[in-house]
């Protein structure tokens, strides 16, 4: 049986060939002209387009759970890193209790136990990936992933949550320095599951509740750094 890539590949425009297809076309026309009409329309369409990428939407806010650090057994005024951790573990299906203790200070014993600084961003990437891996972190079969830069921007931020994935950012909101999850984004600023509360500029702290609480673009920036030295961890799951 003929194969017509084949006929269109070799065609050359000889008489012999002119000669079989115009027998052919004159064939397809008296039994099935439709054929003829299908064919030429689907040679003539475009092909099709590659899907191009979506834009991020203009604003969102991802669903992530508030811990508050101010109610960890383990140092609750310096838990800031491992709150935040246990906050966006916690988004992506992580438990926030084992057996009966919050997960928070479940990673901060962990780190402490395991020579891990927990002020140490590299060292908050590995314990992300070592939960549900290794023992005493044993307590989920999901596995996690934490693409962190020291060169982070707030695009990146953005392109990250615009996938669903939760971010953490380290900044100067004290003057020891801070970590908080960004949970989404504004027009005109961040949206942040602070674990420590309100922060209120450089005036210092609130203790009301740092759910879903919402710092301007230029505050952030100027605590966080010049745009593309950013620390920043997209956490997902592996």
């Amino acid at each position: 049986m003929i194969d017509f890539k084949n006929v269109v590949k070799y065609y050359q425009g000889q008489s012999h060939q002119m000669e079989a297809v115009e027998k052919l076309q004159r064939r397809i026309a008296k039994e099935h002209p439709e054929w003829l009409e299908d064919f030429a329309a689907q040679w003539r369409s475009n092909p099709p387009r590659e899907p191009q990428p979506k834009s991020p939407p203009a604003q969102l806010s991802l669903e992530v759970p508030y811990l508050s650090q101010r109610d960890n057994w383990c140092n609750p005024h310096g838990s800031c890193n491992v709150t935040s951790v246990a906050m966006t573990l916690a988004a992506l299906g992580c438990p926030t209790h084992v057996k009966g203790e919050q997960l928070e200070d479940v990673l901060y014993r962990y780190m402490s136990d395991t020579g891990l600084d927990r002020h140490s961003p590299d060292h908050l990437a590995i314990l992300i990936r070592e939960v549900g891996v290794k023992p005493g972190l044993r307590f989920t079969a999901l596995r996690f992933e934490d693409d962190y830069t020291s060169k982070g921007t707030w695009q990146d931020a953005i392109e990250a949550l615009a996938t669903g994935y939760p971010c953490i950012v380290h900044g100067w909101f004290t003057r020891f320095g801070h970590i908080m999850v960004i949970k989404g984004y504004t027009e005109q600023g961040w949206i942040a599951n602070d674990p420590y509360g309100v922060w209120d500029g450089y005036q210092g702290y609130s203790a009301q509740s740092g759910e879903s609480v919402e710092y301007g673009n230029d505050e952030m920036e100027y605590a966080c750094g010049p745009n593309g030295t950013m620390w920043l961890h997209r956490v997902r799951l592996a």
